[in-house]
This record gives structure tokens, sequence and C-alpha cells, in this order.
């Protein structure tokens, strides 16, 4: 098999010509150039005395019909050149190598723009002094404030700016002016050397995108991941499209939706509506037809099942009680159809059953792009035809069986199923604990049934089993009182004194007469099995198709 890169030495001056010229640019999805002085010094310095600085990794392509990204200057060009250059026909694309190579730009061509952590463009100079006493370290290397005209040839010899290397001539001649015998010998060399410092350069040849997205990512210096949401708002720039502008829209339009979404989410709804899988490398070749017609169709499926989970499936703050947030990308999928082709109760009610298995089953807790698509074509056939169950039905019915077992153990706020009763609780009502009314869901917390300052050191007094929606008034009164048989006391003179309606208030929590009995004597073991019998009991309710 033909090896699919080469490589190539190529002076380091050449490259930074290059960016001048806008025929060496950077892809639009790497990051902006982030070395300060610091950085800077450390590279002419490298250099200088002939160091390695790593290999560049590069794409060479024949303008813009045949890049596979939107790309951008080097930062500086345009300062330096005061307009942008002409395009070129051949480009020449840095996967590996922006901060360097720009770097080396900045040294040569001063553009006016400030380096990390300074408030003034900066210009370096090589001390000849240090030089002629053979100390090319980092203090040979100089930094001061840009002058003012960077045209001017310096009548100052201790000295030397890097601007002018850039034309080795007439530096030779600078040098001729102002050193004799072996200072003058010694600078010209120095200089030569600089002129003539080539770095290993890799092209990339007959590589697809997602070949070259999954290189450069390797190969990535800056430690940085970039998002797919990035890379696929790089390669559909060209057609027009400016990913960033729509998210920005979506962001400022829509702020409760957009601030509980990744931006990919987004794009996984686009890909499944487009009857494709939702991963990676399905998003990265998203195609640009008809993409804001999709992207318009993807958030207003997001706003249905946003909508759905927050006022129906008792997300009542969707990033501490979701179960799994990537479970609103089939829901929206699904939902969009569903009233698209005006379905009726059934369908909804087909949802609804995927939604609580797919919670007490686990389903979304692993990688999930594949079952996304699963799932949400799974529906589709099920809104058709009441025989095309889906299989994830079979499966889950064995793990739901297992919370026999499991429930007790449930105590991280983050598990999903933990997450999942909570929400659950929520659709019965949760009803103020102390006076029977509505409950402000959006102000309420999950506490302990039998406060922890008594039962601490009861295995399971931080199980869900024995945790509820409270409100901050009632939460209070739990506490204070310490025991259940005392609050209970409180409870029932909020309700009038009348037993029928505490129990009926209680009931919104999933805590039924023999949980009442048990917290009007204090047996917490008691109550922990008469409130797992209760929500096993709503969960087979829920997840069960008959």
């Amino acid at each position: 098999m033909p090896r699919s890169w080469k490589n190539y030495p190529e002076k380091l001056i050449d490259l930074a010509e290059g960016a001048y010229k806008g025929k060496v640019v950077v892809p639009d999805f790497q990051r902006s150039f982030k070395w300060g002085v610091k950085g800077v010094q450390e590279l002419l310095v490298s250099v200088l005395q002939d160091y390695f600085i790593g290999t560049f990794l590069v794409l060479e392509t024949r303008g813009d019909k045949s890049c596979p990204f939107a790309y951008e200057l080097v930062e500086g060009v345009e300062e330096a050149r005061g307009e942008k250059p002409e395009k070129s026909s051949d480009i020449k694309l840095v996967l590996d190598g922006q901060q360097r190579i720009t770097s080396m730009f900045y040294a040569l061509f001063t553009p006016r723009v400030n380096l990390k952590g300074t408030a003034y463009p900066q210009e370096f100079y090589v001390d000849t002094q240090k030089v002629l006493k053979g100390e090319i370290d980092a203090d040979a290397v100089v930094c001061k404030l840009m002058a003012e005209d960077t045209s001017e040839i310096p009548t100052d010899s201790s000295f030397m700016p890097f601007r002018m290397l850039r034309d080795y001539t007439s530096c030779l001649d600078w040098i001729y002016e102002h050193f004799k015998g072996e200072e003058r010998k010694t600078l010209q060399n120095v200089v030569k050397r600089f002129h003539d410092y080539e770095v290993s350069v890799i092209y990339l040849e007959g590589k697809k995108d997602e070949d070259i997205v999954e290189i450069f990512e390797r190969v990535n210096r800056t430690g940085i991941r970039l998002s797919t949401f990035d890379l696929v708002t790089a390669r559909l720039y060209k057609h027009g499209l400016r990913l960033r502008t729509m998210w920005k829209e979506f962001r400022r339009d829509r702020t409760a939706l957009a601030r509980n979404l990744e931006s990919e989410d987004i794009l996984r709804l686009i890909s499944i509506l487009r009857k494709k899988e939702c991963k990676r490398k399905h998003l990265l070749e998203l195609k640009a037809a008809s993409f804001k017609e999709d992207w318009a169709t993807a958030i207003k499926g997001l706003e249905y099942a946003f909508s759905r989970a927050t006022e129906v499936y008792g997300v009542i703050d969707y990033r501490k009680f979701m179960p799994y947030r990537s479970m609103l990308i089939p829901l929206g999928a699904s939902l969009f159809f569903v009233k698209q082709g005006l379905l009726g109760k059934d369908a909804y009610d087909k949802l609804d059953k995927w939604f609580w298995a797919s919670i007490f089953s686990e389903r979304y807790g692993a990688t999930v792009d594949t079952m996304i698509y699963q799932d949400y074509n799974s529906l589709l056939q099920w809104f058709s035809s009441k025989d095309k169950t889906p299989k994830l039905f079979e499966t889950s019915k064995t793990q739901i069986s297992e919370l026999e077992k499991v429930v007790y153990d449930l105590k991280s706020r983050g598990a999903a199923q933990y997450r999942g009763i909570a929400c659950m609780i929520a659709t019965k009502g949760a009803l103020d604990f102390h006076t029977g009314e509505e409950a402000k869901l959006s102000t309420i917390t999950i506490d302990h049934v039998f406060p922890k300052s008594k039962f601490g050191d009861q295995k399971y007094v931080h199980s869900i089993l024995n945790k509820t929606l409270l409100s901050k008034e009632t939460n209070e009164i739990i506490k204070r009182a310490k025991k259940p048989s005392v609050y209970v006391k409180e409870l029932l003179s909020g309700h009038d004194n009348d037993e029928k309606r505490l129990l009926k208030t209680l009931s919104t929590h999933l805590i039924d007469r023999k949980c009442y009995d048990a917290m009007n004597n204090d047996r917490f073991d008691d109550f922990i099995e008469s409130r797992k019998d209760a929500i096993l009991k709503e969960i087979y309710r829920r997840t069960a198709l008959s």
C-alpha cells in the first residue's frame, strides 16, 4: 500500500513568507494564536541555536474548491500588509505548526497585534553583544515595544531586529557596515544559519476529510480537543453556512433551552432526521443542502422534547433532574414526527413507555449514538403498528426487575434511576407535606423523610427510598422535629387534622398507608420496605406494555 504522506525539508522563513502572501493558512477550526512573549522568544532562540523545533503537518490544496475546510490567514497577516492578500491558487493548510509559524511570522513581519499578556504590539531583536560572546540563550532575544516606523534601519548596532532577517542581503550589508573582522564573520554565520534553518514538513496526500480531522486530533499540540461542531462549522463554511452565528442566534432567542444543550445536540438530531446515525463520522459528513431548514426542524424537535421533559416527565430542573441528557435527541425527533403526523394519544403513550423504560433499564448509560438512531426508528415503526414493539422492551423488563435488589443503594443524585424516581414523584404532584397545597416545584429540594440527624446510623438513610421532594419550609419542620412521629402531628395539623387529606398528600410522594404507619411509629426499616414496594409498583406500571 503506497504511503499517503511525504516528508520534505523546507525553510522556516519561507513558510513565514508564504503566510504573508496568503499561501500558508490555518483551518478555521484551529484555535487562535495563544503564545505570549516567552513562547516566541524560546522559538527564536531555538532557531538561532539550530535546535530541532518539531515537524509540521501540512495539507496542500489547489485553491478554495479543493480545500476540504474553511481556512483563515495566519494571525496578523492583514495587519502586517494593511490589506488581505489576493487568493492563491495553491494553498498550504497547516494542520500542526500554527503556533510556531505564527510566532516566526510575528517576529519577521511585525504586525501590530498584541501578543498574549501584552497591552501593546511587541518587536523582537537579537542582542548582538550576547551573540558575539557566544551566549545564545533566552537573554539573546530581546523584546521591546514596537517602533512607530518598523521600516527604519536601526543605527544602534547592539540590537538587530528580526524583521531585518527577511532580506538576507540587506541584513548582511548592515552587519558589514557596523562590524569588522571576526565579529562580522560570527554575526554573518548566525544570520545565515537562521535564514537557512529548515524544518521537516509532512505533506498529506489522498486523505479523506475525516482522516485529516483524525490526524489533526492526534497531533494537536494545544491539548484542546476540537469539538465535532467546530469541525462541521469549518467544513460547511465554504458553502455559505455560518454555524457559529446560527448557534449564537439560537442561544439568544431560546435561552432556557440553549443553556441546557450542547451545540452538537442540534447536529445529532439533524443526522437522525436525515436517516443517519449520529456518530462523530456521520456528523462530519452532514451535507450543506437544506441544512438551514433541517437546523430549524431540529430546534423545533428539541423544543418539543424539552417541554415534554419539564412539563410531563417531571424534570423540574433539567441539569439536576434529567436522567440522561442524550435522550432528548430521540425524544425530539420522535415528537416532531408525532406532531407533524397529527398522531393521537396512542403515540404519546408509547413514547412515555419508552421514556420510563429507558431510564429504569439504564439504557442510555453507555455509548448511545447508535442507540439513539435505533430507538428513533423503532419508535416510528411502533407508532404505525402495535405489532412492531421495540426490542428494547424485551431486555429492559429483565433489567428493571433487578431494581428489586438495587433500589436500596440508589443514593447518588447523579444516578439516572435516582433521578428517574425523583421525576416520577414530581409527576405525581409532590404536594406540599405541610399544607397539601401545590408546591413550587422549581424551589424544592430532595431530602430525607427520616432525618439523617436522628437516623444517620441506618444503612439506607441516604437511599432514594428515604427521600422525597420537599419545600424549604417543610424540610425545616422535619429537621427540627427529628422524628417522623413528631412532625407528622404538625403535618396533620396543617391538613386541618384530616388524616384522609394528609394521606392523599403523601400519596403524591409515593408514600402509602403502610409507610404512614411506619412514620407514625418511627419504624425506619418498615418504612423503607413499604416505600420500596410503592415505588416499584409505580415503575412497573409505567414501563409494562400491558
